[in-house]
C-alpha cells in the first residue's frame, strides 16, 4: 500500500510564468526568490518539486481564495461585497456627521473669536478695526507705551470699563462672583529685587539682584468710580509703588461671565462661559518700549435655563440621535469586520509557514509573511477607532449635564477629521482593482521607500539652511525672527511663493548681512527648486516606468505567490461564513420567484 501511495505522488515544478499584479499579491518590489527554494542567489537557485497531497491542495485553494478580491471573490462563490457596502454606508453616515459637527465647531469658534474681539475694544485703550484684519506682511506695528501717563491711561481705561461691564457692554456680560461676592480684578507688577540706584557724576549706577518679586493689590469694582477713577492715585492710596526703571512685567488680571444663546443648535439651553483675562504690559526685554497685550482664556461654565424657539423643530433632536446610533453601530461593525479578517489572515500565516517549514524544507520568508498583512484592513481599524472616540467626545460636549468637557474641542475636531479623512482614503482599496487606477496606486507604493530616504538626506539640508537663517538673518528679517518662521518661510520659497518679498525685505541692513543674505537665498532656492525637486520627480517616473513594465512582462512574484500559483480548481477553498449563509438565502428566494414565474395562477 505504501509503494503503491509513493507512485501516485506527483511532482509539481514551478514555471516562471506571470501573472497580471494585483489578484494575489499585496506587495510590489523586487522579488529576491525566484523559486521555492529561496536562495536569492542565481548560482544556488533550483527547481523544487512540491508534493501533490491533499494537504497542499487544500492549503492552495485556502490561500488562492485569501488572495482574491471582491470581485474575483463573486466570481467564484458569488459572495456579496459586505465589507464594502458597509464602508460606503459609514463613509455617508460618517460625512454627514462631520458637516453637523463643522458647522458646530464654526459658531463655537466663531463665539470665542467675536468675544476676543469685543475685549480688545474693551479693554485695549486705541483699539481700532485694523487690528482685527489679519495681513501679510503687518500693515502695523505692536501696540506699544513708551511714557509713564500712557501706562496709566492705558490702564485705567481697562479698570473702567471691567468695573462697569454690564452698562457699557452690549452683550450679556457680567462680573464672576465666588461665595456671592464680586470677583475684584487684580493688579500686579513684576519687579527686580534688592536693586539700588544712584547718580555720580552723571554716571547712573544700577545693582540689581537678578530675581523678580511680584506685588499685587485687589481693584474692588465698587472702588471704582466713573468715570474719576485713576489707578495712579488709587495705588498711591494703598502704598502701592510702581518702579519703571525695575519694572518688568505689569498685569490686570480679571474674571468675566459671558452666556451665549445658541439659537443654531437643536438642544434648548445656553451656553455659559468664564473668561479668564489679563492685561499684560511686557517689558521683558529693558528697553523704553512695553509691548501691549490682552491675553483671554474662555472656558465652560455650568448654568442653569433654557431656550425655547418658536419655530423648533421637535424632531430635529430625534434625528441627529439617530444619525449618532447608527455611524456608532457601523463603525463598531466594520471594525469588527476587519479585524475578524486580520485575525483568519495571521492564522493563515502561521499555518502556511508551518507548512512550508515542514514540507519545503523553508519557512515563510519576511516578505511573503507581509503578503498576510491587509494595511487597509489597519487602516480602516485605526480609522474606526479615531471615529468612534470622536463621536463620542462629541456627544459628550452637546450633553448638559458634561459642558465640562468642551476642553476637548480640538481633541474631537482631530478624530472627526482625520477619521474621516481615512474613511474617504480606504475607498482607493476598490478603486484599485481597476487596472488604471492600480497602475497610479502601485507606483505610490512602489515609490514611498525611496521618496523616504531621499526626504532624510533633504531634510538635513533643510534644516541647516534654516538655523542658519534663524541665526543669521533672524535680527534683520521679520521671516527669519523663529525658528518656525524659518522654516515656513523656506518651506514657502520653494515652492515659488513671495519670493520678490523675501529679497526685498533684506534691503537697508548691514552690507555684510545683505551680501550672506543674497548668497543664502540664491543658493537654497536654486538647490532646492532646480535640483531636489528634480530628484523627486526622477524617483516617481521611475517607479511609473516600473509598474507599467510589470503590466507588460509579468510582476515579479515569490515563491508563496508561486506556490498559489498552482491552484487551478474551480473550487476555491475557505471557511463558510455569515456571508455565505446570507447569500444563499438570497439566491434561494430569488430562485424560488424565478420557478414559479413559469406556472400560471389557478382561477
Amino acid at each position: 500500500m505504501a509503494q503503491i501511495q509513493t507512485n501516485l505522488l506527483k511532482n509539481i515544478y514551478i514555471e516562471s510564468t506571470s501573472t497580471i499584479y494585483g489578484s494575489f499579491g499585496s506587495f510590489i518590489g523586487d522579488s529576491d526568490e525566484d523559486d521555492l527554494g529561496g536562495h536569492g542567489n542565481p548560482r544556488t537557485r533550483r527547481r523544487t518539486p512540491l508534493l501533490n497531497t491533499k494537504e497542499a491542495r487544500m492549503l492552495r485553494k485556502e490561500l488562492r481564495y485569501f488572495f482574491m478580491n471582491p470581485i474575483q471573490k463573486w466570481d467564484f462563490r458569488r459572495r456579496f461585497p459586505w465589507k464594502l457596502l458597509v464602508q460606503i454606508l459609514k463613509l455617508i453616515l460618517v460625512t454627514a456627521e462631520l458637516v453637523m459637527f463643522a458647522k458646530d465647531v464654526g459658531f463655537h469658534h466663531g463665539y470665542h473669536s467675536d468675544t476676543t474681539t469685543t475685549l480688545s475694544n474693551l479693554f485695549l485703550k486705541g483699539w481700532d478695526t485694523t487690528h482685527e484684519i489679519l495681513s501679510y506682511p503687518p500693515s502695523r506695528g505692536p501696540m506699544a507705551v513708551y511714557r509713564q501717563s500712557e501706562f496709566y491711561d492705558y490702564m485705567d481705561f481697562a479698570i473702567l470699563n471691567y468695573g462697569h461691564i454690564r452698562d457699557v457692554s452690549m452683550a450679556a456680560y457680567d462680573h464672576a462672583f465666588q461665595n456671592g461676592k464680586i470677583i475684584p480684578a487684580v493688579f500686579c507688577v513684576e519687579e527686580f529685587r534688592n536693586s539700588a540706584s544712584n547718580a555720580t557724576s552723571g554716571h547712573a549706577v544700577v545693582s540689581v539682584n537678578g530675581t523678580l518679586i511680584t506685588k499685587c493689590i485687589d481693584i474692588p469694582p465698587s472702588e471704582v468710580d466713573y468715570p474719576n477713577f485713576s489707578l495712579k492715585n488709587f495705588l498711591k492710596a494703598g502704598n502701592f509703588s510702581v518702579n519703571f526703571e525695575l519694572l518688568s512685567h505689569a498685569k490686570l488680571h480679571f474674571l468675566i461671565e459671558a452666556v451665549r444663546l445658541r439659537v443654531q443648535y437643536p438642544d434648548n439651553y445656553p451656553d455659559c462661559h468664564l473668561i479668564n483675562g489679563s492685561l499684560v504690559l511686557d517689558n521683558a526685554i529693558g528697553g523704553s518700549q512695553m509691548l501691549v497685550d490682552l491675553e483671554l482664556s474662555i472656558g465652560p461654565k455650568y448654568c442653569h435655563g433654557t431656550l425655547e424657539l418658536a419655530h423648533r423643530i421637535p424632531t430635529t433632536k430625534v434625528m441627529l440621535g439617530i444619525l449618532d446610533f447608527t455611524s456608532l453601530i457601523l463603525c463598531f461593525l466594520s471594525s469588527v469586520l476587519c479585524a475578524r479578517s486580520l485575525h483568519k489572515a495571521s492564522d493563515l500565516r502561521k499555518k502556511t509557514d508551518k507548512f512550508f517549514a515542514r514540507n519545503i524544507g523553508r519557512p515563510l520568508t519576511r516578505k511573503e509573511k507581509w503578503e498576510f498583512l491587509n494595511m487597509w484592513y489597519v487602516m480602516i481599524c485605526i480609522d474606526d477607532v479615531l471615529l468612534i472616540t470622536g463621536i463620542f467626545l462629541r456627544l459628550g460636549m452637546t450633553n448638559k449635564a458634561q459642558r465640562g468637557l468642551w476642553y476637548l474641542w480640538s481633541l474631537c475636531e482631530i478624530n472627526l477629521g482625520v477619521g474621516n479623512a481615512l474613511a474617504w482614503f480606504g475607498i482607493l482599496r476598490y478603486l484599485g482593482f481597476f487596472e488604471t487606477y492600480n497602475v497610479m496606486i502601485l507606483t505610490l507604493k512602489k515609490c514611498a521607500p525611496n521618496v523616504l530616504r531621499l526626504l532624510v538626506c533633504i531634510l538635513l539640508l533643510f534644516f541647516g539652511y534654516a538655523f542658519a537663517g534663524y541665526v543669521i538673518l533672524g535680527p534683520y528679517h521679520f521671516k527669519f525672527r523663529t525658528f518656525m518662521t524659518s522654516m515656513e518661510c523656506l518651506y514657502s520659497l520653494i515652492n515659488g511663493d513671495d519670493m520678490y518679498a523675501t529679497f526685498f525685505s533684506t534691503h537697508g541692513i548691514d552690507p555684510v548681512i545683505w551680501c550672506f543674505s543674497r548668497l543664502y537665498l540664491y543658493s537654497f532656492i536654486s538647490l532646492f527648486m532646480w535640483i531636489v525637486l528634480s530628484v523627486f520627480l526622477a524617483v516617481i517616473m521611475d517607479a511609473y516606468e516600473t509598474v507599467k513594465s510589470y503590466y507588460e512582462e509579468g510582476f515579479p512574484r515569490t515563491g508563496l505567490m508561486k506556490f498559489v500559483g498552482e491552484c487551478n480548481d474551480r473550487d476555491v477553498g475557505g471557511d463558510r461564513t455569515i456571508h455565505d449563509s446570507i447569500n444563499a438565502l438570497c439566491c434561494c428566494l430569488q430562485s424560488r420567484r424565478q420557478s414559479s414565474a413559469h406556472y400560471e395562477k389557478i382561477t
